[in-house]
Order: C-alpha cells, then sequence, then structure tokens
C-alpha cells in the first residue's frame, strides 16, 4: 500500500518513446538554456526508438493514457519509475497491462478526476470529439473504451477544458482551423465524433490547442518555432479547410506540434536522438502567421524536433 500523502508532489517530465519506454525525470535536471543552442541529453533510447511524447507534471496527479485502438487506462504520476536522464526507462504496456500489438497515442494529465469538465479529441484525419470527463473516471482492469476511431485513422491530442474554449486544430503541412468548442455536440464515450477539419490531399493533424494562452506556438521538425497571437487566426465554423499557421518548406520542415502559450512560460523540446533545450517562451518574438519563425534548437545530421511540452507560469513558481 502506498501513502500517496507521504509521497513529495515534486513536478516531473515524463517522457515516452515510440517503442513505449516510460520514466519520470525532476524537472530542475532539464535547465533553461537560450534558444539556438545544441541542447542537453534528455534520455537515452534503444536503437531505432525515439521521444514521441513528453509532459510536466506533479507526483499527484492522473497520467490519462490513450492507446492506438482507443483504449484509455491511467495511473498515477508516482507511479511511474523515477529515474535520471540517462535512463532509457521502463516499458509502459508492464505498468497498465497493455496487449502486444497496442501503441501509446495521446497522453494527458489530470490533476482531479471528479471535477466538472470536457475531454476534447482530435484524431489525425481531422476528427474531432467532446465528452464529459466524468465518463472517464471509473477506469476498469484492462482500460475502457475511450473512443471509436475510422479505420487507418488515430488519436492525436486529447484536451481539458471547461466547455467554452476555443480550439485550433493544427496540421503538418502548415494549415489550422480555429473553432468554437460549442460547435462540437457532447457525445458519449464510444462515438466516433465529427470532422473538425476537413484535410488537403495528404495532410494530418499533428496537435491542437485550447485558448488558455494569449500566442498560438508552432515548431517544426528541423528545429524552427514561431509563436503568433491567438487573435490572429478568426474564428471558422467546424468542418472547413482553415488557414495557413506557418508556410512549410525543406528549410523549416513539417510542423510536429503546436502549444498556447504566454510570455512567462517556458517549453521543452526533445529531438528524435534523445537531446532536449528548455527555453523562455519570451525569448521567440511574436511573429505574423506568414512567418518561417527563428531557429530552436541546432540539430544534427538525420535529427528531428519529435515533441514539445510547455510548463506554464505557476508550474514555475
Amino acid at each position: 500500500m502506498v501513502l500517496e500523502q507521504l509521497i513529495p508532489n515534486k513536478r516531473m517530465v515524463i517522457t515516452i518513446t515510440r517503442r513505449g519506454y516510460i520514466k519520470r525525470v525532476p524537472l530542475e535536471e532539464y535547465r533553461t538554456q537560450k534558444r539556438g543552442g545544441k541542447g542537453i541529453i534528455a534520455t537515452e533510447t534503444r536503437e531505432e526508438d525515439a521521444v514521441v511524447d513528453v509532459l510536466v507534471a506533479d507526483n499527484h496527479d492522473y497520467l490519462l493514457v490513450f492507446s492506438d485502438k482507443g483504449i484509455l487506462r491511467w495511473l498515477k504520476v508516482y507511479r511511474i519509475p523515477e529515474t535520471g536522464r540517462y535512463a532509457v526507462g521502463k516499458p509502459l504496456a508492464a505498468l497498465l497491462e497493455m496487449t502486444a500489438d497496442e501503441k501509446i497515442t495521446a497522453t494527458l494529465k489530470i490533476s482531479n478526476l471528479d471535477q466538472h469538465g470536457y475531454l476534447v479529441f482530435v484524431t489525425e484525419r481531422g476528427i474531432i470529439k467532446r465528452t464529459r470527463l466524468s465518463a472517464y473516471s471509473k477506469v476498469r482492469k484492462g482500460g475502457i473504451i475511450g473512443l471509436k476511431l475510422l479505420p487507418n485513422d488515430k488519436l492525436v491530442s486529447v484536451r481539458f477544458t471547461d466547455g467554452n474554449r476555443h480550439i485550433l486544430i493544427a496540421t503538418e503541412r502548415g494549415y489550422c482551423i480555429k473553432i468554437n468548442e460549442s460547435d462540437v455536440r457532447e457525445m458519449g464515450r464510444v462515438a466516433i465524433g465529427v470532422h473538425g477539419i476537413r484535410l488537403r490531399g495528404d495532410d494530418r493533424v499533428v496537435g491542437m490547442v485550447i485558448n488558455d494562452g494569449d500566442t498560438v506556438f508552432t515548431v517544426t521538425e528541423n528545429g524552427y518555432g514561431k509563436r503568433s497571437k491567438m487573435e490572429d487566426y478568426r474564428l471558422q465554423h467546424r468542418g472547413g479547410k482553415g488557414i495557413i499557421n506557418v508556410p512549410v518548406d525543406t528549410k523549416t520542415g513539417k510542423v510536429v506540434d503546436v502549444a498556447a502559450v504566454n510570455d512567462s512560460d517556458e517549453l521543452l523540446f526533445i529531438t528524435s536522438a534523445g537531446r532536449s533545450i528548455r527555453i523562455r517562451t519570451k525569448d521567440v518574438r511574436v511573429m505574423g502567421r506568414y512567418a518561417h519563425g527563428v531557429r530552436i534548437m541546432r540539430l544534427g545530421e538525420g535529427e528531428s524536433i519529435t515533441s514539445m511540452s510547455r510548463i506554464r507560469t505557476e508550474e514555475l513558481e
């Protein structure tokens, strides 16, 4: 039996790799640096593995883990093995009793599963769904159905909202759409969802944010990033093709992720080679939607940025 109140509620960085290895490391081990540097070692990875998700959470938070089959499982953050930056981590499947053919596609931290609010889901093919958090508060052994997925689709992002947010969905080829959360009707736990954005050609959704920050930070795979004012993205009706978020070319590479941020926040980036850089958001000036951005991190040959996590002002305090 674990006496939770005896466990310090420290702020941790959780990393998950493509092959399903997970670990938590105290946030202070990732020191703040100036943008444009080479970064530091964030994690060791096994051959042909790479970090695909990183988030900052407290030891007492819940980590909601969604698989490519739409199954939800959760565990307390303190149950994730704590290691140093150089460790590989432990297989997440062993902690959550996952099947051998399941892969992790999205994670979300929640401080209290009994609070009022909604989970908003967006998939790679632009499908969006909104369901009350209470529908997910009682997870059984082996998990529960989090959502149903269309063939050849996968869950990309999950966000917790109060029901009155603007939602911005971003794609790999530099497009985005901002819609009212109320345009997405409330649905049951096993519903598929509705169209949030209609994609051009072989484009795919890579991220989603809600308006809990003044600016939208976009990062690309070749190490470029930029901030644009949230108000620069006009509201549209759900199901449209969206507008330009950032011009994508061979210099910048494809969009990796987006985050809503304030000037006082920080951002943590991790690359395919397991290196990381932690920067102050205010070190990147606010630009227009058509700007390419500035260099966030210098990358090695064949290396790319794979994940980004926002460190909020209150978390820093």
